[in-house]
């Protein structure tokens, strides 16, 4: 019996039964050796499946094969220049029900993960997880394949910045991978989570998250993915400004990444490592690992490869080597010129720029490139510019046009409802004419409501064409200033020329009456650059720094109620650009205002100081309370007045919110002669006014009050703080 069950041994292990249990042991196994990097012996585990269940013409097992395979192949990055064979796992066709309705699940997933990562078409991927979440409800509850179709929705959600239906998505995924017991996944869902709430501004708690996912992932041998995270926990660590712990997790990612196949992820590797070490100020480390990364880059064909070649480059040159460092800028220019990436040149240009000014501290040589980087940026910021406001403006003639139909259909019916209402009432049907009345005050809001938007789009479009037109004065402000650098380096040029003169022909005399003028001529400059400089130094803290820190905080504050509540409601992506503008067009905004003489009167000043405390104080949870007297709205003041006692009461309720952590605040404004007495007082911790050194801010404010011939006051204590202003209206 022994000899005859030895014979049939081979041929059992031949006919291996293609079932549940069989199918599910050998995606587990191929699953296990590609987390552990053994890509050809999981590729070789599906292939042997795949064949097993043809030949037991069992086709879900074929089909789960193809498929896991294409996972692995996408996530490695094989589909590059073609597409995986769909149609292949289209065609197996089961003649369970259920299993044909996974499949196509997974197939949908397949095609969304191809689609997010190979074609970046977020779209495309979610149009794909649409039809699979629903397919999937006729699935068993908590099936695994839909956490997998909620875990792919996560990770595009988290992608593009919707990081609130990211967290949605992905904490759903982790209750199905609970219920199905399979903590690999929930290690994977782990680290997204914290991705995700990093971005957000919850450092702690996307710490935590990442911890979470690194053990999990250890526990069950996913080198793969547990070398994503710690790169991932390492660049937490970098951006929050602690390189040392960053390092730390790099090196740590790098060990794992030692034995993956998947060259883009030992790209970024390099590349994390190499910012790292340049943050460590550690620059030959920095520029060793940064010629790693390019190296790599150059055999995946990595796209824009001209910048990190420009920042090896770059590192090169802190390294002490110069002739690398030419080669390199070099190669990088050319690929950005052959590119046209324009954006590229720029930074290439403000490279060497800092390097021959900061490094070698040769101005002659650095400003040609200076010259250049600005030419490249002023072109850029103002075809954005004019191509957003050209955008903005054919909106607008758009909306105002299609408001202007529906204002007419509005009139049109509120004039049939109104006779309809009168006949009515003239019926005696009250149930009718009532009815009717809704309907005209529902028509009545619509009809405000266009009026506003459209009013709405007018600003928009005029605070658009004011900052196109700042945009242009400020590119002649630096061509102003370019000419002044360039005529300061002849100047330089001509003095070595007179110095060598003075030597050759002995005109003594000549050559110190001619530097005294250069000097003098120098001097002048440098007191109107001064000048200048101080008072955009000025107008920068008043009017862009207040506001700044304003959305700064309300954003904060929106963000955490969002998380709080939990809620579905998405927030929009915004663009760094549409930040920039919204900031420029709201101190234009102030600047406007404080010309209009509409707004003389000193109860406009009131309804503006009222609107912006709101604005601060209120998502700070600081109780405010005004207290005015009333003989103030005779008072008018000059356009500078009103604006210099305007900027002074932004800086103080500014700085309230920002340090004092206070709860409750006072504002009172009285009328003393032929004074207007602002004081601002608030219950926070207060501060010893001799030991904080004065910035900017107090300066302004006691410089703006001063001008104005008036006092200004601050005390601080433990009890508070109170700002004290006398202002002449007169």
């Amino acid at each position: 019996m022994t000899w005859l069950f030895c014979m049939l041994l081979p041929l059992y292990a031949i006919s291996q039964p293609v079932n549940p249990v069989y199918i599910e042991k050998k995606l587990a196994a191929a699953r296990e050796q590609y987390q552990q990097f053994d890509y050809t012996d999981a590729q070789k585990t599906l292939d042997e499946l795949y064949t097993q269940s043809v030949k037991s013409n069992n086709y879900y097992g074929a089909a789960m094969a193809l498929i896991k395979k294409n996972l692995y192949g996408i996530e490695r990055g094989d589909y590059t220049r073609s597409e995986p064979d769909w149609q292949a796992i289209d065609n197996l066709h089961m003649t369970d029900k259920t299993e044909q309705t996974q499949v196509k699940v997974e197939l949908l997933n397949l095609r969304a993960r191809y689609e997010q990562k190979q074609k970046n078409n977020s779209k495309q991927a979610e149009q794909f997880l649409d039809e699979a979440i629903k397919m999937a409800s006729h699935l068993p509850a908590n099936a695994y394949v839909l956490g997998e179709s909620y875990y792919l929705y996560g990770q595009i959600k988290s992608k593009n910045s919707q990081f609130i239906e990211a967290n949605k998505y992905l904490l759903a995924a982790i209750k199905i991978f609970e219920a199905n017991n399979d903590p690999a996944s929930i290690g994977l869902v782990w680290g997204d989570l914290a991705h995700a709430s990093f971005l957000i501004g919850e450092k702690e708690r996307a710490i935590a998250y990442a911890y979470q996912s690194i053990d999990a992932l250890k526990k069950n041998r996913d080198y793969e993915s547990l070398s994503i995270q710690l790169s991932n926990l390492g660049r937490m660590y970098q951006l929050d400004n602690k390189p040392d712990s960053a390092v730390k997790y790099f090196l740590a990612s790098a060990e794992y990444l030692n034995r993956s196949t998947r060259k883009e992820t030992k790209f970024i590797s390099k590349v994390d490592l190499a910012l790292a070490y340049h943050a460590q100020k550690n620059r030959p480390e920095a520029f060793r690992y940064m010629e790693e990364a390019v190296q790599i880059g150059r055999e995946i064909s990595q796209p824009k490869l001209h910048r990190y070649i420009r920042m090896c480059a770059m590192l090169a040159g802190y390294a002490g080597n110069e002739k690398l460092m030419d080669q390199y800028y070099e190669e990088s220019y050319r690929l950005a010129s052959k590119d046209n990436d324009r954006e590229a040149l720029r930074d290439w240009h403000g490279s060497l720029n800092f390097y021959y000014a900061n490094i070698k501290k040769d101005t002659a040589r650095a400003f040609p490139y200076l010259e250049k980087f600005h030419a490249y940026k002023d072109s850029l910021v103002n075809e954005r510019s004019k191509k957003d406001f050209n955008t903005l403006e054919v909106q607008y003639q758009t909306e105002k046009k299609q408001a202007e139909i529906e204002r007419l259909a509005i009139e049109q019916r509120l004039q049939s409802l109104e006779l309809e209402k009168k006949n009515a009432l003239i019926k005696g049907n009250l149930i009718e004419a009532a009815q009717k009345e809704k309907e005209i005050q529902l028509l009545t809001q619509e009809k405000l409501i266009n009026n506003l938007k459209i009013e709405q789009q007018a600003k928009s479009l005029s605070l658009a064409g004011s900052e196109l037109k700042n945009l242009q004065q400020q590119q002649k402000i630096a061509e102003q200033e370019s000419l002044l650098k360039e005529e300061k380096i002849r100047n330089e040029q001509l003095k070595r020329n007179l110095i060598i003169a003075m030597l050759i022909a002995a005109v003594i005399g000549f050559v110190f009456i001619l530097n005294r003028v250069l000097l003098k001529k120098k001097i002048e400059q440098k007191n109107l650059l001064l000048h200048e400089r101080n008072r955009i130094s000025t107008e920068l803290h008043d009017e862009v720094g207040s506001t700044l820190t304003a959305i700064n905080l309300l954003s904060h504050s929106a963000i955490h109620q969002l998380n709080t509540d939990n809620g579905d409601a998405s927030k929009k992506q915004v663009e760094k650009i549409k930040e920039n503008t919204q900031s420029v067009m709201e101190n234009i905004s102030d600047i406007v205002w404080s010309m209009n003489p509409e707004n003389d009167s000193f109860q406009q000043v009131i309804v503006r100081m009222k609107e912006f405390t709101g604005n601060i104080l209120e998502p700070q949870n600081i109780t405010y309370h005004f207290h005015i007297d009333d003989n103030l709205n005779t008072i008018k003041l000059s356009p500078e007045k009103r604006r210099d006692l305007y900027l002074v009461f932004k800086e103080a309720v500014n700085n309230m919110a920002k340090y004092s952590q206070a709860t409750q605040a006072v504002i009172r404004l009285t009328r003393s002669g032929k004074n207007i007495v602002l004081t601002i007082t608030d219950n926070g911790t207060g501060f010893d006014p001799t030991l904080v050194k004065k910035g900017n801010g107090l300066n302004n404010m006691h410089s703006r009050t001063e001008r104005n011939h008036g006092y200004f006051e601050l005390q601080s204590g433990e009890s508070g703080t109170t700002v004290t202003v006398h202002y002449p209206y007169a």
